[in-house]
């Protein structure tokens, strides 16, 4: 119980930071012209590197990355920055494979704590 409530709260964490990021560094405009008249401010790196993070859609393919092999390990670790991952791509702006990522994360994570790690292959009787 108490690794499932860790579980969602590090992807809900994941989800808060992002909508952060997207809401407090990269949309305002007044920070945006901040850091154009300034150099070398510290959360102007940190606003750059989540502008890059989408823009180059590096977020998306960690998204993808992370989908495969989730599907492919079933691991729980892996599900969860699957989910994570995904949950932060949803808020910014890299949706379509962040929305496969969390919710393949998230029924892994579901499946596991249900106790049945992977689905089993049942023999079909004729």
């Amino acid at each position: 119980m108490k690794r499932a409530l860790l579980e969602w709260g590090l992807v809900a964490a994941a989800f808060a930071l992002a909508a952060g990021a997207r809401y407090l560094l990269v949309q305002p405009p007044d920070f945006a012209h901040g850091c154009e008249a300034a150099s070398g401010f510290g959360w102007c790196t940190v606003r750059l590197l989540v502008i890059r993070s989408f823009a180059t859609f590096g977020l998306g393919y960690a998204a993808m990355a992370l989908t495969v092999l989730t599907v492919f390990t079933w691991s729980r670790t892996i599900a969860l920055a699957a989910a994570m991952v995904g949950a932060a791509g949803l808020v910014l702006y890299c949706y379509e494979p962040a929305a496969v990522s969390f919710v393949v994360g998230v029924l892994v994570l579901a499946r596991a704590q249900s106790g049945r790690a992977r689905p089993s292959t049942r023999q079909q009787h004729a």
